[in-house]
């Protein structure tokens, strides 16, 4: 590990977890010995702090890597639902990067969307992208996940549904004993 010099110019050697990394600096070799000790910095704070850096990943990119994990650990109908919330908060997020989306731009996501949507549908989606945010922090993509401070809408309550009579007949019958006086 160290810094050398080839031809005019300086590079720099190192280790990452076993790996042998070798970089092109510059011709200046206070330049090369500052690169060195900041690539040593971050090695450090990755390996005892677990501080990593934010990946460059962009959220259409890291979007199609989440529904190809949503497809393998999740039902199909959740998976559906997903890759729906997906493809419409895709077209919102367009061309950012995933570390740059903060929860004034998730929150204003969602109060465009409440204007063409009702709150619970909203709510499904910011479901979905609180997750995919959970995930870009497990997976080390981002240091931490702005949809933490996003609230959900409240939702009105589901509505009430009475049996009919024919039903009412089919749950007495299908009622064992211990359960028929409960169910009148």
């Amino acid at each position: 590990m160290g810094i050398y010099k080839k031809g005019q110019n300086w590079y720099i050697d190192y280790y990452v977890k076993g790996r042998r990394k070798m970089k092109k600096v510059s011709s200046s070799k206070k330049l090369a010995e500052q690169v060195l000790k900041d690539a040593h910095v971050k090695i450090a704070k990755e390996e005892y702090l677990g501080v990593y850096s934010e990946r460059k990943i962009s959220f259409e990119e890291f979007a199609s890597e989440y529904l190809e994990f949503a497809k393998a650990n999740k039902a199909d109908s959740s998976y559906k639902r997903d890759s729906l919330s997906i493809s419409i908060s895709t077209e919102a997020f367009e061309g950012r990067y995933f570390f740059e989306i903060t929860p004034q731009i998730i929150e204003k996501y969602k109060s465009e969307r409440l204007q063409k949507v009702s709150p619970g549908s909203v709510n499904r989606e910011i479901a979905c992208l609180k997750h995919m945010f959970t995930k870009a922090t497990e997976w080390k993509y981002i240091a931490s996940n702005p949809a933490k401070a996003v609230k959900f809408f409240k939702e009105p309550p589901g509505r009430l549904r009475y049996l009919n009579a024919q039903e009412v007949e089919a749950l007495l019958k299908a009622c064992c004993d211990p359960y028929h006086s409960n169910a009148l």
